[in-house]
């Protein structure tokens, strides 16, 4: 861009990462697509601190295995505690109380809109045909930045993307 100090960004970007760890809450029953996003987290860690330097910040994340879970979790941790939100649709895979079977990744995400800041960057990636474009739709009705990838859809390198924007987020948050 004209006007920017190439060297200077990168020394206030190594600067607002010397940080702490970036937190995201996942929603999702399927254990191989959480070790799939695990996979995910360790590989842009790595990316960020060949950019950032050794203060690069890491990935932690908190896996709510059912709708109840995540909504509780997001009860609990209310504002911009979550760098960002990944949200499945159908849960019904972990249920732990009989509730749970009753409540979807549409319940969690009318949690999402009463408790989580707009600032905080949301994946959908549930495959459910008509549930994931409702969800995603009702997120971004509500001021949320949010991106839309069916999980057959999701690639690394698309995860990743979805990371560095979460982030830059979470550094632009820090500044604030």
């Amino acid at each position: 861009y004209p006007g920017t100090d190439p060297q200077r960004e990168g020394a206030d970007m190594k600067k607002r990462a010397q940080r702490r760890f970036v937190r995201l809450l996942i929603a999702e029953d399927d254990e191989p697509r959480v070790q799939f996003f695990e996979r995910c987290f360790r590989l842009a860690e790595s990316r960020w601190q060949a950019e950032l330097g050794e203060d690069a910040p890491k990935i932690r994340h908190v896996w709510a295995r059912n709708a109840g879970a995540a909504v509780g979790v997001l009860n609990r941790d209310p504002g911009r505690v979550y760098a960002g939100l990944m949200l499945d649709r159908d849960l019904t895979n972990q249920r732990l109380t009989a509730m749970d079977g009753h409540k979807t990744g549409e319940d969690v995400v009318e949690s999402v809109v009463s408790k989580v800041d707009r600032s905080v960057p949301v994946l959908v990636h549930s495959t459910n045909e008509s549930g994931g474009p409702r969800m995603a739709h009702r997120l971004e009705g509500a001021g949320f930045d949010v991106t839309f990838v069916p999980f057959y859809n999701l690639e690394a390198p698309r995860l990743g993307e979805w990371l560095d924007e979460v982030l830059e987020a979470f550094l632009d948050a820090e500044e604030e």
